[in-house]
């Protein structure tokens, strides 16, 4: 004898439970996997910001600017360097620092002279 109507056979509801868990697994992997990817992408964000200071459109910009450094021994040299449109001659040695003179460009010793 067949029943028909809202009763199944105990195969059919196997069937239907086995296919909630299959959802349940397939939603679980889903979730996991976008989790490490987001990780993924959040940290190659930080790291690019970081090495090529992406997203810093508002950053101040700088004025102080190496214009030319000469080599003269085993760790010295001599730097020029262009701050507010004033340019510096400072040497250094090891992790010394010295402000030698302030250059003047050739418009002001053109002044000067004339």
């Amino acid at each position: 004898m067949q029943t028909q109507g809202k009763y199944n056979s105990s195969s059919e509801g196997s069937s239907r439970s086995s296919t909630i868990a299959d959802d349940g697994h397939y939603w679980g992997n889903f979730f996991s996997s976008f989790l490490a990817l987001l990780i993924v992408a959040v940290v190659v964000l930080v790291y690019l910001k970081k090495k090529y200071g992406l997203g810093d459109a508002k950053q101040k910009p700088q004025n102080l600017k190496v214009i030319e450094r000469l080599p003269i021994g085993h760790k010295s040299q001599l730097i020029v360097v262009n701050y507010d449109e004033q340019r510096f001659l400072i040497s250094q040695s090891g992790e010394t620092v010295t402000f030698l003179t302030e250059l003047k460009n050739n418009k002001q010793v053109d002044a000067a002279n004339g």
